[in-house]
């Protein structure tokens, strides 16, 4: 996520980074998902770019930071983990 970020020049990491970086993982679940809905992959990532670039500022290399909206969305993702046990 922060490298997406940094590449971007984006300070503050947003929930479109995280998603941005599972694409990037090799055998990534979300590429076999979106695959599987009949989406195009390349048209999908596309899009993701477009939207990281259309929607944040870009600055000069500063520290980034995680937005208050993927923390959420993390720590709801650490409940609900522990609630399945694992």
């Amino acid at each position: 996520m922060e490298k997406v970020a940094a590449t971007h020049g984006n300070q503050q990491i947003e929930q479109i980074h995280l998603l941005a970086s599972l694409l990037d993982i090799e055998g990534s679940l979300i590429v076999n998902l979106i695959k599987k809905m009949g989406i195009n992959e390349i048209e999908f990532r596309n899009e993701v770019e477009a939207a990281i670039e259309k929607s944040f500022q870009r600055l000069a290399a500063v520290k980034s930071y995680i937005s208050n909206d993927l923390n959420k969305n993390t720590d709801n993702s650490r409940r609900c983990c522990k609630e399945y046990g694992r």
